[in-house]
C-alpha cells in the first residue's frame, strides 16, 4: 500500500531472539527473527531471520572500551569458555547443538547481514523522534540479549545510528521500545477475567488464530499480529470500535504454548 504524499513512513522492528536460557550475561542467543513493520498502515515490509553458531564468552562487557586495554592485536576478549546453551531451552525451541552448527553463521556475520537488511527497510524514513524503534513480548527480555550481541560484536555505535534511543545515567544506551505486554494490558485490564497477558491468550481475544510452531518466527508473527490489531483500535473515530473493524489474521506457523 502506498503512502499518501507528505507522510514519512515510522519502522517498527518487531524482534525476538531465541537463547540458550534466561542470562544475557551467561547465555548465548541462538536465533534471531526480525519483522519490519510500516506504522502508517501496518504493513510488514520485510523478514529477516538467523540461526546462529554457538560462540565463546569474552573476558570484558563492553567491546568498544575493552579494544583499548587488549594484550596484542591478536587478543579479540574471547576466552574458550562457550556461553550457555541449556539442553531445556534448546528443547523449547526444538532445536539443537547440531542443529546450530549447521545452520548457524558466526555472531558477526549476522550482526552484519541484519544491519544491511534494517538499512534497506528503513529507506525514506525520519531522524530522531521518527526513527526506527523495537517492538517486543516482553522486550525488555531481548534488549538485554541485543545489548550482548551489540558489545561483542562491537556494533553499538552502528545501532544507535539506525533506531531511536537513550543514554542513561551510565552512559549506556537504550533503543525505543514498545512492549506488547502493556499494549495488552492497557487495552483489556478492565476484563474480569484476564490474569495473564501471554500471546496466546490475546490472540483468543482478539480474534486471532494461532498454530503450533517452535522458532524465534513463530513467536513474531503473533507479536507483529497483536500489535497491529491493538494499533487499531487506538485509531478507532471517536473511540467506537467494534470486532468486524478488524481483520482477523490466521497465522499457519504459531506456537500453541508461549514463554511469556
Amino acid at each position: 500500500m502506498a503512502l499518501r504524499e507528505g507522510i514519512t513512513p515510522i519502522i517498527a522492528y518487531v524482534l525476538d531472539w531465541e537463547t540458550g536460557g534466561l542470562s544475557c550475561n551467561e547465555c548465548g542467543v541462538t536465533q534471531l527473527s526480525v519483522h519490519a513493520v510500516r506504522l502508517n498502515d501496518f504493513e510488514r515490509l520485510g523478514t529477516f531471520m538467523r540461526y546462529i553458531i554457538p560462540y565463546n564468552k569474552r573476558t570484558d562487557k563492553g567491546t568498544a572500551k575493552s579494544k583499548k586495554t587488549l594484550k596484542s592485536k591478536y587478543d579479540d576478549g574471547t576466552t574458550d569458555q562457550l556461553m550457555e546453551y541449556g539442553t531445556e531451552a534448546l528443547a523449547v525451541q526444538g532445536a539443537t547443538m547440531d542443529m546450530l552448527y549447521e545452520k548457524g553463521i558466526p555472531l558477526d556475520q549476522m550482526v552484519s547481514e541484519w544491519l544491511e537488511w534494517m538499512d534497506k527497510m528503513s529507506e525514506g524514513c525520519g531522524k530522531r523522534a521518527t526513527a526506527p524503534l523495537l517492538v517486543g513480548q516482553n522486550i525488555p527480555f531481548d534488549e538485554g540479549f541485543m545489548s550482548q550481541v551489540m558489545e561483542y560484536t562491537g556494533t553499538t555505535a552502528e545501532f544507535k545510528k539506525r533506531f531511536r534511543g537513550n543514554v542513561d545515567f551510565w552512559g549506556n544506551w537504550h533503543p525505543t521500545m514498545v512492549d506488547t505486554i502493556v499494549l495488552g494490558q492497557m487495552a483489556m485490564c478492565h476484563i474480569p477475567d484476564i490474569t495473564t497477558y501471554k500471546l496466546e491468550i490475546m490472540a483468543e481475544r482478539l480474534g486471532i488464530n494461532l498454530v503450533d510452531a517452535h522458532d524465534a518466527d513463530a513467536d513474531v508473527e503473533a507479536t507483529e499480529s497483536i500489535f497491529a490489531v491493538l494499533g487499531n483500535r487506538m485509531r478507532a473515530d471517536n473511540g467506537a470500535f467494534t470486532g468486524a473493524d478488524l481483520k482477523e489474521v490466521e497465522k499457519d506457523k504459531l506456537r500453541k504454548h508461549f514463554k511469556i
